[in-house]
């Protein structure tokens, strides 16, 4: 009860230090105390006071305490996660990304990629335009980890097949995507093309996908990476998009490509080999693969 109360204090140390406290106590999963109604309002009222109300500092440091604390809880406990958003949380936080302070934009990102943790907070997280909110987010583009946590709360959400297609911007989502491929980030890539390879199964987004020279070179690129992970869903991706005739016919691979990929069917992982055929096999119905496949002597 101090520490609720303390959340609320007029001193902004107390507000800071307690927000703190509770942050630190929130890494206990077995900590079941911080999960009661009145705490998980305090935690919610701290992201949700809009005005900075001292110049130390402290009252953005208790803001990014809370997010962490909120994080950490939302992650374990879907039910938590699902009573912060009926609080209200999510128009205060994606608020807390217009603040200029970088180390609060990343908590906030971190806090949103927690929360889409679990597929019933993703309608709210639709209403706010949450995906808008992380593609347009100033320093997306230019801090690593706010892009990296933006990127994971987009995947999760593209994974859900029951979200309304609209809200994923999938124009605007695969050209974010495709800016974002580090290949020497290979978690990031994970996350990439895990969330393409879902969005490529629905009709509606396969023509922004393929027309978007950037995401299909990169696709390409990662489909011969080593990393297992990323080989499948990258060419789980172009399978996807070429199972469509309409789209197979104009999906053009290089010469080196029709190579690499006949080598794959070699690979000792099943997955892959499986992939793999679904690439072959639905670019079977395109002419020219038909020739790049037989000057392959296959």
């Amino acid at each position: 009860k101090n520490l609720i109360a303390f959340c609320c204090h007029s001193d902004s140390d107390v507000r800071r230090l307690s927000s703190l406290t509770i942050s630190n106590l929130s890494a206990n999963e077995m900590n079941t105390a911080l999960k009661g109604k009145d705490m998980l309002r305090a935690l919610n009222n701290i992201i949700g006071v809009h005005k900075v109300l001292d110049s130390s500092g402290n009252d953005i440091e208790s803001k990014c305490y809370a997010c962490m604390a909120i994080g950490s809880l939302a992650s374990t406990d879907e039910a938590v996660g699902t009573q912060f958003v009926s609080m209200g949380l999510i128009p205060s936080l994606l608020q807390l990304l217009s603040v200029e302070d970088e180390q609060l934009n990343l908590c906030a990102v971190y806090l949103v990629d927690k929360l889409s943790l679990h597929e019933d907070t993703h309608p709210r997280l639709h209403v706010y335009r949450t995906v808008s909110h992380l593609i347009n987010h100033e320093y997306a583009t230019e801090l690593p980890h706010i892009r990296t946590y933006s990127i994971g709360a987009i995947r999760r959400l593209c994974e859900n097949t029951c979200t309304d297609i609209e809200h994923l911007m999938v124009k605007e989502t695969t050209e974010f995507m495709a800016s974002s491929c580090d290949f020497g980030d290979i978690e990031r890539c994970r996350q990439i093309v895990s969330g393409i390879c879902h969005l490529s199964l629905r009709h509606e987004a396969k023509s922004e996908i393929l027309n978007s020279k950037a995401m299909m070179g990169s696709l390409i690129d990662l489909s011969k990476m080593t990393d297992l992970d990323v080989c499948r869903f990258a060419l789980g991706s172009i399978a996807n998009i070429a199972d469509d005739n309409q789209f197979c016919r104009v999906i053009s691979l290089s010469q080196l490509t029709v190579t690499s990929l006949l080598h794959a069917l070699d690979s000792e992982d099943t997955t892959i080999v499986r992939e793999t055929s679904r690439v072959i096999a639905n670019l079977l119905s395109s002419t020219e693969f038909q020739a790049a496949i037989l000057k392959e002597g296959g």
